[in-house]
C-alpha cells in the first residue's frame, strides 16, 4: 500500500469500449462463461473426484486452489501479469470458488465476477476521461 501513489491509474480507450461492445463482453459475457467453466465445471469435478478419498475440506481446498490457479493462468495467457495483478485475480477466483463451495450454486460467483469486472471497467473509463 505504501507505493499506491506511485502506481499509474488504470486507463483504457473508453470510446473503443463503447463503440464495439467490448465493455459489455468484458463486463458480463466473459465472467459468465469463465464462472460456468472454472466453478461449475472444473471446481465441481475436482471436488467430486477427491471428496471421498481426501474428505470434504481437503477436496474443497484442492479444488479451490486448482480452479483459482487455472483462472490466473488463463488471464496470463492473454497478456503478461504483474505479481499484484495475478494475486488479485487469484483472490477473486478464490472468493468465487468459496461461494460455490459454500452455497452449492454458481450464480453468486457469477454476480461477484460481473460486479468486479464492471467496477474495473468503470475505474478504467474514469481514468481515460481524466487523462
Amino acid at each position: 500500500m505504501s507505493d499506491a501513489n506511485d502506481a499509474p491509474f488504470p486507463v483504457t480507450d473508453a470510446t473503443a469500449m463503447d463503440s464495439t461492445g467490448i465493455g459489455l463482453a468484458a463486463g458480463v459475457a466473459g465472467p459468465m462463461v469463465e464462472e460456468l467453466y472454472f466453478r461449475a465445471v472444473l471446481l465441481v469435478i475436482i471436488f467430486q473426484m477427491l471428496r471421498k478419498s481426501l474428505g470434504m475440506t481437503a477436496a474443497g481446498a484442492t479444488a479451490l486452489l486448482a480452479s483459482s490457479g487455472s483462472f490466473v493462468i488463463l488471464h496470463a495467457v492473454f497478456g503478461s501479469l504483474l505479481l499484484a495483478d495475478a494475486l488479485q485475480l487469484f483472490l477473486v477466483g478464490a472468493a468465487c470458488s468459496l461461494l460455490v463451495l459454500l452455497t452449492g450454486r454458481v450464480w453468486g460467483a457469477v454476480i461477484l465476477h460481473v460486479v468486479y469486472n464492471i467496477v474495473l471497467i468503470v475505474i478504467m473509463a474514469v481514468g481515460a476521461a481524466g487523462a
